[in-house]
């Protein structure tokens, strides 16, 4: 009997369990270019990212995820303006796309709020946010 508890322990040191250890997700980086604009101006949204990959119908690699797949580690990003009570103006899904300012925006300073996503929409947790300060000037010209 001890002959096979200690059988049963070499096995059990020789071949751990499996766990899948995802690292949590990040955002590496986030620019937008360029940061004073009119309302209605188009902007380059460009991120890298960190145990994340960009995952959708426009994905640059192509995987689909099938309904019920929750992987925190694959998703997309929604980008808000000024809070994310709103609708997002935005679901980015490749690593650089263009953003619409919305044409009724305010002239003065704002907030785009970048939060990423599962394949399924729901919101990462913990939450993986980035804030990039944006100007709204309707009269710049030669910006």
């Amino acid at each position: 009997m001890r002959l096979l508890l200690a059988a049963l322990a070499a096995l059990l040191v020789a071949c751990p369990a499996t766990e899948e250890h995802s690292e949590a997700p990040e955002i590496e980086s986030w620019t937008v270019d360029p940061l004073t604009v009119m309302p209605g101006d188009e902007v380059t949204s460009t991120f890298t990212f960190q145990h994340f990959e960009l995952t959708g119908e426009e994905s640059e690699d192509g995987h689909e995820h099938e309904d019920g797949d929750s992987d925190d580690n694959h998703g997309h990003v929604h980008i808000y303006w000024d809070d994310l009570e709103t609708n997002p103006l935005l679901m980015q899904v490749i690593s650089e796309d263009v953003l619409t300012i919305p044409s009724d925006a305010d002239d003065g300073p704002h907030t785009l709020i970048a939060r990423l996503h599962n394949a399924e929409h729901l919101i990462i947790e913990p939450q993986v946010i980035e804030e990039i300060e944006i100007t709204v000037d309707a009269l710049a010209i030669g910006r």
